[in-house]
């Protein structure tokens, strides 16, 4: 699949998209993102650039970046199954990196029945 949109952006932007699939195909990932954010910059985006740069931000790591490419690929063709897909498969791949601040050591010590009994446990202790 990926090969039909690379051939439809070459078709669409000439050599200028060659130099950005060859990157991709070399596994330069960043450069290839770079050269189909140059090439939309100049011409516009279609859904076959946004989901290329997307696959490149994809493969370099950078989530938010494809996920931003492919729902703006899909604003342009809501029905693209491989852009829902991919989106579907970045989505999936993102971590929440912000967790929940843990108690401090004195806090767990003097409300040990919070931290450390269940809920369960703290409803028989409260009854008895």
């Amino acid at each position: 699949m990926m090969m039909v949109f690379v051939l439809s952006a070459l078709c669409a932007h000439g050599a200028s998209a060659t130099s950005a699939a060859e990157a991709y195909a070399d596994a330069e990932f960043a450069t290839a993102a770079s050269e189909y954010t140059t090439l939309i910059d100049e011409r516009g985006g279609t859904p076959a650039l946004f989901h290329n740069r997307g696959n490149a931000y994809f493969r370099s790591g950078e989530l938010g970046e494809a996920i931003a490419d492919y729902r703006r690929g899909l604003t342009l063709s809501p029905n693209d199954p491989d852009l829902k897909s991919n989106l579907k498969h970045a989505r999936t791949d993102v971590e929440d990196a912000v967790l929940p601040p843990m108690p401090s050591a004195l806090a767990r010590t003097l409300a040990f029945w919070h931290f450390g009994l269940s809920h369960w446990a703290m409803t028989v202790t409260m009854l008895v």
